[in-house]
């Protein structure tokens, strides 16, 4: 009987131990979720930030070819 109680006593020390060490692997699960759902829409940011870019150096190119037409029909027109 004395073993089986030191029996059972291991074990319930050894599972307070294993419940002490998992405490914090709820806030570490939310953590990761969280981070994976901002890294997603960090993924979609991205993806409009560069289809803006290219916008824009359609735009710049435009404007510099419209520059460079108008200086040579100004300049070497005359």
């Amino acid at each position: 009987m004395a073993n089986d109680e030191k029996l059972w006593q291991e074990v319930l020390q050894r599972l307070v131990k294993i419940e002490e060490n998992t405490k914090g692997l709820d806030d570490v699960a939310k953590k990761a979720q969280d981070a994976y759902a901002m890294s997603c829409a960090n993924k979609d940011d991205i993806s409009e930030l560069k289809d803006a870019q290219k916008s824009n150096r359609n735009w710049l190119m435009t404007i510099i070819a419209g520059i460079i037409g108008y200086v040579i029909t100004t300049y070497l027109f005359k």
